[in-house]
C-alpha cells in the first residue's frame, strides 16, 4: 500500500516537473527561438565555408577597357513586376546588349566572399559535388565599377565587405527614393531600420548614387547635412531619368484579348474607366482614392475604377477599408492583384484616364507608361510629379485647378478632356536612359 502511494507521488512529481518545464519553455520561447536561429546561421556559415574548399576560384581575365560588374538579384517569381524590378531588368538588359567600345559588362552575384559570374553555379551549391569546381570570380582594376541597381543585394554584404570592394574598384548604387527616412510613418519600423542601415552603407562607401529626379537628389543632400551617421564623403549624386523603361509597346498584342474583355465586361455600366497601377501600401494613396471615389459617386459622377497591384505593407484597418470598399461597390470597382505585363498594357491602353494619388515618389513609372500610350493622367501635385511630368498631366491639390481628389473625380469628364489636351501639347522627352546612365558611370 505504501509502495503504491510512493509510486503515485513520483508520477505526480514527474507530471509537475513536465508542466513546469513546459511553462518555462513557453515563457522563454522567444529566447529559445533566437538562440536556435543563431545556432542555425552559425552552422550554415561553417558549412558554406567548408564548401569553398571544393571550389577553385578562377579570376576573370583583365582587359584594357573598363568593366562594369552588374550585381544581379535572385530571380524571385513575380506575376506583376514591381517598378524597381522592371527598372533593374531593363538596365541590365540594355547594358549587356549595348556594350560600347571602352566598356565590358559582366553580371555577377555575391557568394559570401566575392563576386562570382551570375551564369555559373553558386558556391553554396557546389558542395553537392565531390570534385573541384571552377568558378569565375571578379578581378577588378581600380577604374572598374560595381553597379548595385537597387538595395536588394545589400542584405548579402556588410560594411566590411563594402570596404574591401571600395579598395579594389568604384561602387555605384541606384537609390529610387529615401522615403523611409523622410516619412517613416508610411513604413513598418523594421523597414525603416533596414533602409537606414543600407542607405548609410550606400552613402559612406559608394562613389556615385544614381537617382531619378532632382527632388530626390536635394532630399539626399539635405539628409547628409543633418545626419551625423553619414560621413561627409565625396559621393556624387547624378540624375538618370527612366522614360525609356516606361515603353510597354512590346506587350500590346492580342494574346490577352479574351481576358481583357472579361474584365471590362465585369462592370455593370460602360462608364469611363479610371485605372490605378500600384502596390497596395500607405504612401500610394489607396485609402484616399477609395474615399474620394465614394464621395464622387454620391454626387452622381459616372466612372468605373480598376485597381491593379499586389498587396504590400498596409495596416489591417486600412486594408479592411479597402476590402469593404470593393465589397460594397462591386458593380463599379475591381482589384486585380496578379496581372502579367501583356494584360497590364492592354488594360492601361483601354483606360480613359490613369489616376496616381501617391503621397510621394522618386519617379512614377505608371505615369510615364500612361503618357507613353497617350492615356491622360490625373495625379497628386507632389514635387517629383511636378518636376518630371509638369504640363503633361492634370494635377490636383492646393493651388491647382482641382483642389482635391474628390473635386477631380466629381468632374471626371472635364478632367479626362483636359488630360487629352495636355497630352496633345506634350512632347515626349528625348532623353535616353542608357546614355544618361553610362555618362554617370564615366564621371564616377
Amino acid at each position: 500500500m505504501l509502495g503504491k502511494k510512493v509510486q503515485n507521488l513520483k508520477k505526480q512529481g514527474f507530471r509537475l516537473f513536465l508542466a513546469s518545464l513546459s511553462t518555462k519553455l513557453f515563457l522563454n520561447y522567444p529566447s529559445i527561438f533566437k538562440f536556435s536561429l543563431r545556432a542555425y546561421r552559425f552552422f550554415k556559415s561553417v558549412v558554406n565555408r567548408c564548401k569553398l574548399l571544393l571550389v577553385v576560384l578562377v579570376p576573370i581575365e583583365k582587359v584594357p577597357e573598363r568593366t562594369i560588374y552588374i550585381v544581379e538579384s535572385p530571380n524571385d517569381f513575380q506575376i506583376l513586376r514591381a517598378g524597381i524590378s522592371k527598372v533593374e531588368t531593363y538596365l541590365h538588359a540594355q547594358l549587356k546588349l549595348n556594350e560600347s567600345q571602352g566598356f565590358r559588362v559582366i553580371g555577377v552575384h555575391w557568394n559570401g566572399k566575392a563576386f562570382v559570374t551570375s551564369n555559373q553555379q553558386t558556391v553554396n551549391k557546389a558542395g553537392k559535388h565531390c570534385f573541384k569546381k571552377q568558378v569565375a570570380v571578379w578581378s577588378p582594376s581600380q577604374d572598374d565599377l560595381v553597379f548595385f541597381s537597387s538595395f536588394n543585394e545589400y542584405k548579402r554584404l556588410n560594411t566590411k565587405d563594402f570596404r574591401k570592394i571600395k579598395q579594389r574598384c568604384k561602387i555605384v548604387t541606384s537609390v529610387y527614393d529615401i522615403l523611409p527616412l523622410t516619412n517613416p510613418e508610411w513604413f513598418k519600423p523594421h523597414m525603416v531600420t533596414s533602409f537606414r542601415d543600407r542607405f548609410a552603407i550606400a552613402w559612406n562607401h559608394s562613389d556615385l548614387l544614381v537617382v531619378n529626379c532632382n527632388y530626390t537628389k536635394n532630399q539626399i543632400q539635405l539628409l547628409v547635412k543633418s545626419e551625423p551617421s553619414l560621413q561627409k564623403t565625396q559621393c556624387e549624386v547624378e540624375v538618370v531619368h527612366l522614360w525609356d523603361v516606361a515603353d510597354l509597346s512590346d506587350f500590346l498584342n492580342d494574346s490577352t484579348e479574351n481576358k481583357l474583355r472579361q474584365i471590362l465586361n465585369s462592370f455593370e455600366y460602360s462608364f469611363p474607366l479610371v485605372i490605378m497601377i500600384s502596390t497596395v501600401e500607405p504612401r500610394k494613396g489607396h485609402v484616399e482614392l477609395i474615399e474620394a471615389a465614394k464621395a464622387a459617386w454620391s454626387t452622381g459622377a459616372e466612372f468605373n475604377l480598376l485597381l491593379i497591384g499586389q498587396q504590400g505593407w498596409i495596416d489591417a484597418i486600412s486594408f479592411n477599408k479597402f476590402h469593404n470598399f470593393l465589397e460594397g461597390f462591386k458593380s463599379r470597382s475591381i482589384w486585380l492583384s496578379n496581372v502579367n505585363d501583356h494584360l497590364l498594357a492592354q488594360l492601361l491602353n483601354s483606360a480613359s484616364i490613369l489616376v496616381s494619388p501617391s503621397l510621394s515618389e522618386g519617379f512614377g513609372l505608371p505615369v510615364a507608361e500612361a503618357l507613353n500610350m497617350q492615356v491622360p493622367v490625373l495625379a497628386n501635385a507632389i514635387p517629383a510629379y511636378k518636376e518630371i511630368f509638369g504640363g503633361a498631366v492634370v494635377f490636383y491639390g492646393k493651388g491647382e485647378e482641382f483642389e482635391s481628389l474628390v473635386d477631380s473625380l466629381s468632374n471626371i469628364a472635364t478632367v479626362i478632356a483636359k488630360g487629352k489636351e495636355s497630352i496633345n501639347q506634350f512632347t515626349y522627352p528625348s532623353t535616353n536612359t542608357l546614355s544618361e546612365l553610362i555618362s554617370a558611370f564615366e564621371g564616377a
